[in-house]
């Protein structure tokens, strides 16, 4: 039988190293890439606050008119609307942060199939910004109050 070199198996282990070592590399890119773009990803969308605003709208007979009042910053009144008929409010906010923000709005409760809104407001640091809700009762709407809940989510621009 004829015996293998001493050169040529250690010439097979280093390259067996080599392959490995170039293995380890690419895991530790890939894991340090991962890791990176989830650090980015989290302070981009981090939440600053969030802000929960009480609101209702009384549905009433035609011909009627109603009034809301927003008299403090925990309760938006969409006063009295009668059918087939709307109404809105606007909300300005100061962005006093260190930075520029975004604010995105989620409505909650039997309010929300009556309101719309614009859901991504930013502002920049130090502006002021008007956030605009508008409600609608569609003909036939059945009599009564409907309230919900205003959810605002403060994020961080990056």
């Amino acid at each position: 039988m004829p015996k293998k070199s001493l050169r040529g198996s250690l010439g097979n282990k280093n390259q067996k190293n080599k392959n490995k070592m170039y293995y380890l590399a690419i895991i530790v890119f890939i894991v340090s890439l991962i890791i990176f773009i989830l650090v980015i990803l989290l302070v981009k969308n981090s939440v600053i606050e969030k802000r929960i605003i009480k609101t209702a709208v009384e549905v009433k007979e035609k011909n009627r008119i109603g009034i809301g009042f927003f008299g403090n910053s925990s309760f938006l009144d969409f006063g009295i609307v009668s059918e087939g008929s709307g109404t809105s409010k606007n909300m300005i906010i100061k962005n006093e942060y260190d930075t520029n923000i975004i604010i995105k709005v989620k409505i909650i409760g039997e309010i929300r199939k009556f309101v719309s809104y614009k859901s991504n407001l930013r502002i920049e640091k130090n502006k002021t910004g008007n956030l605009g809700f508008a409600v609608y009762i569609p003909p036939n709407t059945e009599m009564g109050k409907y309230d919900g809940e205003i959810e605002l989510i403060f994020k961080k621009i990056i």
